[in-house]
């Protein structure tokens, strides 16, 4: 008997495709990046490359985040969970919302190619 393989062609906007790709170490290294950047030590630091800590929950970006007002939960298995306080409420938002909240919580724009090298 063969399996009957149904193909959804459905195409995901931005913030669903954000939802379910990076994630893990990927995201993480990439969080570092940008957040070495935005905060230039005045804050946490993490590291310039994005190198990411085998470990399963990353201290420092998390310390970094929360100095830029997320709140972020790291593992090295699936995505990371990002919160913001929205209207007194925390509410959780995709990496991308994540990069523009700190920025305006910092009062610093970069653009993507300042810091994703």
């Amino acid at each position: 008997m063969t399996k009957k393989i149904i193909l959804n062609e459905d195409v995901m906007n931005f913030e669903e495709l954000d939802r379910v790709s990076g994630g893990s170490c990927f995201e993480t290294s990439r969080d570092s990046k940008f957040l070495n950047v935005l905060l230039r030590g005045n804050f946490a630091q993490c590291d310039r490359y994005g190198a990411f800590k085998s470990k399963f929950f990353d201290q420092e970006i998390q310390k970094a985040w929360m100095a830029a007002g997320i709140s972020c939960k790291t593992d090295i298995f699936s995505a990371n969970v990002y919160e913001a306080q929205i209207n007194g409420k925390w509410k959780k938002i995709t990496q991308e919302e994540a990069y523009e909240y700190a920025q305006s919580h910092i009062g610093k724009k970069l653009n993507r190619s300042d810091w994703d090298w």
